[in-house]
């Protein structure tokens, strides 16, 4: 199941974040999302892509962004461990295994 959801978050007004049970990791190809960001060497670590492809991730690190609520003030979600991947674009997936 994947489902996109809308969220701000505090370097960007409006990002969009997929909600994926199949993701294993919380991926993103944004590196300006990142508050925080440790660097991984070539070949560390690889993310298997839908197409069975194998990709780098090029760091990891923590990620926040609000989450807009119905009649209630937006809650803050923080992101630890996110995955870097270039090839990923401008996806990003929220892990929900």
């Amino acid at each position: 199941m994947v489902i996109t959801v809308n969220v701000a978050t505090e370097k960007q007004p409006a990002n969009y974040w997929i909600l994926d049970t199949g993701a294993t990791n919380h991926v993103t190809g944004n590196r300006h999302l990142f508050e925080s960001f440790n660097p991984m060497a070539k070949g560390e670590h690889q993310v298997k892509t839908a197409n069975n492809n194998l990709v780098d991730a090029e760091g990891s690190g923590k990620i926040s962004f609000y989450f807009d609520r119905p009649s209630a003030k937006p809650a803050k979600i923080v992101l630890q461990h996110v995955l870097y991947v270039a090839a990923c674009g401008t996806n990003n997936l929220l892990s929900i295994i």
